[in-house]
């Protein structure tokens, strides 16, 4: 028996020497090989505006057994596709080996892929690129204006490709006709929507195609929509802060939804006390840190008891008193002052202005809020009652370069050097017959490139008029200004004029992508 297990061994070994004998009978072939070049497409990242640019790829491919540069006619099959970044979807573009496609995509960033397949080997080849599509919105100042008729109409100042002025926007944009046009917001966030108050109510458009219907009235995110039957059922400010925070003023109560990635429903007021229902009396603007993203306070000011107070995310639906710990000369947080406005500026990282005045005297109050403790810090107070006619002053706000202050009085344009100390003031411009409407103050800024070689810092401003004598579809106009960020002046340059607007009621910078 084991002389059996011996020779069985002995054929198994035997077997598996033959099945790995090469006899040397095998015939080899070159494979064609395609090489599609990375020029113009992995090498390169696309802008294209929806329904407006055609993008053309001309991509580069070298055939190795194929001596015809354009390939052997049928021999190739060509497919381009696009993923979005945010999905999994791949949809086909063209087969064609040049792409000529408009986009006719939601706004957003894609992937492109080129593929080519050699049918006779079967063999794919893969290349890729990257597209951002975006809308003529996606860069835009938007002109809420009044018609003849005293319905709200939007004007559109593209600034996304090249300078383009769209009018009667809302005629398309689902929303029903809106009488007495008020105020507009185009809040910061990429989930932020744009806001249109008017008498009629106040209503969302989608922030990427400027779109909303009757659907996206505001009163239907709130817990209560009966906030907007009561009073005026006005919208004084909004503020959206990337995605930590919605806020809003309606009619003396402050809203405040600190989640609105969760829940788009907005519960009821928080401008009380803890352990008091009764609500106190607000300013017309929130103070927030513009510049840091992780911020989750927000500041009022209590202007039935003359003080500061403040929200947070983490409160339970009430505000709290901000306390002095050792800093009571700079200035007391019950200041004891009646309040004029609020301006949260990019300023030196997220300063923020609050204007008061007592016995015909004005003060700004400077501060600042942080994440850790503590949450708020005092910064400074400056007299500012040497600006001239401020007693009248409208359209209050700071440079964010320089802290310098901007504010109009009739048609005169006026600027103020507020931590200067001098007293420093110059009238910047005097418009003339026309009525200043609203100053939009952008809080971005900029590095300019100076002949000199040297770069300077300037921040925009926008001042909207309406000329006297025109039509109501025509007598809008924007004034664009550059503060200039100059230790030993007061200096702005007038960049930019455009008109031909609506009867002009608000203005609003709009970023989509």
């Amino acid at each position: 028996m084991k002389n059996i297990q011996i020779l069985l061994l002995g054929l198994v070994g035997c077997l598996a020497i033959s099945c790995y004998r090469d006899l040397g009978n095998y015939s080899y072939h070159e494979i064609n090989e395609v090489a599609i070049s990375e020029q113009g497409l992995s090498d390169t990242s696309y802008v294209c505006y929806a329904y407006v640019d055609t993008l053309h790829i001309s991509p580069n491919i070298v055939f190795s057994l194929d001596e015809n540069p354009n390939g052997t006619e049928g021999r190739y099959d060509y497919l381009w596709t696009a993923v979005a970044t945010a999905s999994n979807v791949e949809d086909t573009l063209a087969r064609t080996r040049d792409l000529n496609w408009i986009p006719e995509y939601s706004p957003g960033d894609y992937q492109l892929f080129f593929r080519v397949k050699d049918r006779e080997t079967d063999m794919v080849y893969l290349q890729m690129s990257a597209v951002q599509i975006r809308t003529i919105y996606s860069i835009a100042y938007l002109i809420l204006g009044e018609d003849e008729s005293g319905y709200a109409q939007m004007d559109v100042l593209s600034m996304s490709k090249d300078t383009i002025l769209l009018k009667n926007v809302l005629d398309e944009s689902g929303l029903p006709q809106l009488k007495g046009p008020r105020a507009l917001w185009s809040p910061r966030g990429p989930t932020a929507e744009v806001y249109i108050s008017t008498e009629d109510g106040t209503y969302r458009l989608d922030k990427q195609e400027l779109k909303g219907g009757v659907q996206t009235n505001l009163k239907y995110i709130f817990y209560d929509p009966a906030v907007f039957d009561e009073g005026e059922g006005y919208v004084e400010d909004i503020v959206f802060e990337n995605r930590r925070s919605m806020m809003f003023i309606i009619d003396d109560r402050m809203y405040l939804n600190s989640s609105p990635t969760i829940s788009t429903r907005v519960p009821y007021a928080i401008n009380h006390y803890q352990g008091e229902q009764e609500f106190f009396s607000i300013g017309d603007k929130i103070g927030f840190d513009i510049v840091n993203s992780s911020t989750t306070y927000y500041v009022l000011y209590d202007t039935d008891n003359k003080r500061f107070v403040m929200a947070s995310n983490d409160n339970d639906g009430y505000c709290v008193e901000m306390g002095d710990s050792g800093d009571t000369d700079i200035f007391r947080w019950e200041t004891g002052w009646d309040y004029v406005t609020t301006f949260s500026s990019a300023y030196y990282q997220g300063h923020i202005f609050t204007v008061l005045t007592k016995d015909n005297r004005f003060e700004v109050y400077v501060y600042k809020l942080q994440e850790g403790l503590p949450h708020y810090i005092k910064v400074g107070k400056y007299d500012v009652s040497s600006a001239p006619e401020f007693a009248q002053a409208k359209n209050i706000g700071f440079s964010a370069v320089n802290g310098d202050m901007y504010y109009t009085v009739g048609s005169k344009l006026y600027g103020f050097d507020t931590f200067g100390g001098t007293g420093e003031w110059q009238l910047l411009k005097d418009f003339g017959n026309e009525e200043i409407v609203t100053v939009h103050y952008d809080q971005q800024y900029e590095l300019e490139d100076n002949i000199d070689g040297n770069r300077t810092f300037i921040n925009t401003f926008f001042v909207c008029t309406n000329v006297p004598g025109l039509p109501k579809d025509e007598c809008g106009k924007v004034t664009k200004f550059a503060s200039i960020d100059d230790p030993n002046a007061i200096r702005v340059e007038e960049m930019a004029t455009w008109s031909g607007f609506h009867y002009i009621k608000d203005f609003a910078i709009h970023r989509a992508q």
